[in-house]
Formats: structure tokens, C-alpha cells, sequence
């Protein structure tokens, strides 16, 4: 009976787990899509000397590459901002609003004694720099 628990519970955590990653890729490919549009406006002129498909390419490799830092920034994030920043853009919300939302929530959050002003800026200023940090590594 013990092992068939132990069993159970080991299930549990591996679909948990794989739940999870698919969810992480979900958002993934949400968040590039939403950003590839943006990138293209932003850097028209520079795109503007390559081919159609070579510049689509260049600027899904950094929606992509931006996605993953991302997951990466907010990791340090307590669970509560990160599943409110991932699960909506996983179910198709715009990346956009949805930050409006964290914002909001961490306001309120702030306002309400859930989390102190510092607590707010050690997470963003530690959230930034390993968001820069993971978007100057090599690919």
C-alpha cells in the first residue's frame, strides 16, 4: 500500500511538472506571437534591407528569445504575480492588459500591506537585471 502511494504521489508531481512545462510553452509561444507584430513596427527600417522571410525570422528569433527571458525574469516572483502574469497569456490574453492586471494586482497588494514598497522594488529591480542578463547571453 505504501509504494502504491508513493507511486501515486510520484505521478502526481511528474504530471504537475509536465503540466507545467507545457503550460511555460504555451505562454511561449503566446507571448512571441503578440510581440512579433511590435517588433516589426518598432524596428521598420532596420528591417527594411532584408527579404520578408529573413526579417520574420530575425524578429521571431527575439519575440522568442524575449519570451524566455521573461519566464526567466519573474521567476523570483512570489507565485501568486508569476501565475497571474503566465496564465492569462497561456489562454490567449494580451500581453499587455495582462501586465496591467499585475500591476494592478501588486498595487492593490502594495495598498492593501500584502507587500511592502521595498518588496516591490528588490522583485522588479532583481526581475530586470536578469532579464537584461538573459537577453545579453549568446544564443
Amino acid at each position: 500500500m505504501k509504494y502504491h502511494i508513493t507511486a501515486i504521489a510520484l505521478f502526481i508531481v511528474l504530471l504537475g511538472n509536465a503540466y507545467a512545462e507545457s503550460s511555460i510553452e504555451k505562454y511561449k509561444q503566446n507571448y512571441a506571437a503578440q510581440l512579433i507584430p511590435l517588433l516589426k513596427e518598432r524596428m521598420g527600417t532596420e528591417l527594411e534591407m532584408e527579404t520578408e522571410a529573413d526579417a520574420h525570422e530575425h524578429v521571431s528569433i527575439l519575440a522568442n528569445r524575449m519570451a524566455t527571458c521573461q519566464i526567466f525574469a519573474i521567476e523570483g516572483y512570489p507565485q501568486k504575480y508569476q501565475d497571474a502574469s503566465i496564465d492569462p497569456v497561456v489562454s490567449g490574453s494580451d500581453i499587455r492588459e495582462t501586465t496591467n492586471d499585475v500591476n494592478t494586482m501588486i498595487k492593490t497588494d502594495i495598498k492593501n500591506g500584502e507587500l511592502s514598497e521595498q518588496e516591490f522594488e528588490t522583485m522588479t529591480e532583481a526581475a530586470i537585471e536578469k532579464y537584461k542578463v538573459c537577453l545579453s547571453y549568446p544564443e
